[in-house]
């Protein structure tokens, strides 16, 4: 308002400075053609008169002049900062819209990735499920083999941990048949096979498919849990093998203790091979819930 009220006043003044400049021309005019001293001399008063009010106007104009640059600046002012609020308010808007649709997107891939991490952990139990026959025919190999080639399948941090624990535990199966089988050959073991829970028979030696007893040859199905635990008893307890071997085959039996539901005797040869070899306590613990 006080801009619009600036301009209003400069435009009035400037038409009374018309208006003067007219009246100015005119006395000139008239002073010039005069004959007359007294006409001469009302002349040279009006014009006297005319240009002090010219002056005046002048002033006042360039004054309101000034105070309207300052008001007009002011209202740029106010307008720029205005201006620079709402285009703060706007791009702290469109942070802030961004933040929650980013937050929004992370949210849903995290539950996309904790189901997916669900799925896969499932996936790797169900096939630890469908092994148990294999398992209890010592048929590790046919275990492992085929589950390598699926490592890549898996995307899950929580996958991959659940199938490497799957994978590795039935590759210490794989070893621990190994390691009896060379023990058994090596080192004929007497009384070794129990053919009844009072009769017992000398072992001659052992391959991939089965134990060697005198007149036949006993399939590793008919090789129970308790008559394993009495084979491994028995080798981890011949001479000349090392500490670390030791605590290793004593984790592979109590991964076989595991996998054939026998719990609490899979924890008592876990916490063995710790006693024996305090290094192997994680790995232990990652393959065998010890509590």
């Amino acid at each position: 308002r006080k801009v619009l009220a600036g301009v209003a006043k400069i435009t009035e003044h400037a038409d009374m400075a018309q208006s003067i400049q007219t009246d100015a021309l005119t006395a000139r005019n008239t002073a010039l053609g005069a004959k007359q001293s007294g006409i001469a001399s009302s002349a040279a008063k009006l014009l006297g008169g005319q240009l002090e009010t010219a002056q005046t106007l002048e002033a006042d104009a360039r004054e309101t002049l000034e105070d309207t640059r300052k008001a007009l600046k002011k209202v740029l002012d106010k307008k720029l900062a205005a201006d620079a609020d709402k285009q703060a308010r706007e791009k702290a808007e469109n942070e802030a819209r961004q933040r929650e649709k980013e937050e929004k997107e992370k949210k849903e891939k995290e539950e996309k990735l904790k189901q997916l991490a669900e799925q896969e952990v499932g996936m790797v139990e169900a096939a630890r499920i469908s092994f148990k026959a294999q398992v209890k025919q010592y048929q590790f190999k046919d275990i492992v083999d085929p589950l390598t080639a699926q490592a890549g399948t898996y995307q899950t941090e929580q996958g991959k941990a659940a199938f490497k624990v799957l994978l590795d535990r039935y590759t210490r199966l794989l070893k621990l048949k190994a390691f009896v089988i060379e023990k058994l050959n090596k080192n004929p073991f007497k009384w070794g096979f129990d053919v009844s829970r009072t009769s017992s028979v000398d072992v001659l030696g052992s391959d991939e498919n089965g134990v060697k007893i005198k007149g036949r040859q006993v399939p590793w199905t008919e090789v129970n849990l308790n008559q394993m635990k009495k084979f491994i008893d028995y080798c981890l307890n011949l001479p000349d093998l090392k500490l670390r071997e030791q605590a290793e085959q004593n984790v592979n039996m109590a991964v076989f203790c595991l996998e054939n539901g026998a719990t609490k005797l899979a924890v008592t040869y876990a916490e063995k091979a710790v006693s024996l070899y305090p290094d192997i306590t994680e790995e232990a613990k990652r393959l065998v819930p010890m509590e």
